[in-house]
């Protein structure tokens, strides 16, 4: 049997050694090309995350308000500038303290726009009907960072709205 110069000049160990360079090329090119797409997935996914503890942290904020509102109606008018018993509309210091409720529970989440944050209440209350329901609803921005903004649809915010309905069961005290 007759070798052939080829043969002589290639061991097996040469031959091993070169298969392993050639697939280590493979798998920094498969790396190159798999950890951005990973990357992208998990910051999406953290993003989604966001988006679902700020939409929880705006039903809590109409949960405060709900509350606040159906603690504040009744209150002493001599607390509110002489304001009306369950006087509740826009721009009451009574309303003004439901809002500041909401806002104390919105701050604690980073993504919302306190700015933006609206909070409505119902006020078609009967003064003898006690146990009306009391409607408070939250609504507030959620803030996309503009390199996450796919979750958004290429938005700049998406308006997170929540709304809480409480018995109004304040109790009818005559005030002097």
């Amino acid at each position: 049997m007759k070798r052939s110069a080829h043969d002589c000049t290639t061991t097996p160990a040469m031959r091993r050694r070169r298969t392993r360079r050639s697939q280590r090329g493979e798998v920094y090119f498969e790396t190159l090309i798999t950890v951005p797409v990973v990357l992208f997935f998990f910051v999406q996914v953290w993003q989604l995350n966001e988006l679902f503890v700020a939409n929880l942290v705006v039903g809590h904020a109409a949960y405060a308000a709900a509350r606040a509102a159906v603690v504040l109606g009744p209150d002493d008018p001599s607390r509110y500038d002489g304001e009306d018993v369950d006087d509740l509309t826009d721009g009451t210091t009574r309303m003004d303290d439901v809002t500041m409720a909401a806002q104390i529970v919105a701050s604690s989440a980073p993504t919302l726009d306190l700015d933006s944050l609206v909070v409505q209440c119902d006020t078609a209350l009967a003064p003898d009907d006690r146990n009306a329901p009391l409607d408070a609803t939250v609504m507030a921005d959620f803030k996309c960072p503009w390199w996450l903004s796919l979750v958004c649809l290429g938005g700049d915010t998406i308006t997170l709205e929540k709304k809480v309905t409480f018995p109004y069961q304040g109790a009818s005290y005559e005030y002097e």
